[in-house]
């Protein structure tokens, strides 16, 4: 299958001549190389939307230097625009794609052409493609955000001796229907601790 992009002749020339004997595909890179390959995984993933395995078929290098390479730079570009956390930014470009998407639908609301209504539609369909897939990676970070709280906040409780501990009810458990109501009979039963002050 063609690729739609090919990764710059400039990229590719200068990472044939850092290989010698078998073909490099991890490093150690020199500090040139390093940031060149990030500026051409800058603009494949930002830019036209690669994911890593895509990106590591285009460039030739493992799969794991492109994974920490991206990692590295949304690291960055959080620095850069002042947000705290990987959910702000994901909610911010959500936020984003409604705005684009609001402005392809008022295109084909206005478009005659079936080309051009074609066209607009398989846009408006990559646009929704990305939101899902950012709600997705937003729904896993909260998850993990939250599992790390609860035991964050359960080892501290334990330190200080406390008779309180956090349950997470983000897992569905699938139980009997005596366990049901059992589960049900204890946390009712130990409702006062809800109201303890940590």
């Amino acid at each position: 299958m063609e690729n739609n992009f090919s990764a710059s002749k400039e990229f590719i020339e200068q990472n044939k001549l850092v290989q010698t004997g078998p073909k490099k595909k991890g490093g150690p890179y020199s500090s040139v190389d390093k940031h060149a390959r990030r500026d051409e995984v800058y603009k494949l993933h930002f830019d036209y939307g690669y994911s890593a395995r895509r990106i590591a078929d285009i460039i030739k290098i493992n799969r794991k230097t492109i994974d920490n390479d991206i990692s590295f730079l949304y690291s960055k570009v959080l620095e850069k625009w002042g947000y705290p956390d990987p959910e702000s930014w994901l909610l911010s470009n959500m936020e984003n794609l409604e705005i684009q998407k609001t402005r392809v639908r008022e295109e084909l609301d206005k478009a005659e052409n079936i080309q051009t209504r074609i066209s607009l539609e398989r846009l408006l369909l990559e646009i929704e493609s990305k939101r899902t897939d950012i709600e997705f990676k937003l729904c896993n970070s909260i998850e993990r955000t939250h599992r790390k709280s609860v035991h964050m906040a359960n080892t501290w409780l334990k330190k200080e001796k406390r008779e309180t501990r956090y349950m997470s009810f983000w897992d569905t458990v699938r139980v009997s229907p005596k366990a049901h109501d059992k589960i049900k009979t204890i946390i009712k039963r130990e409702k006062p601790f809800q109201r303890e002050k940590i």
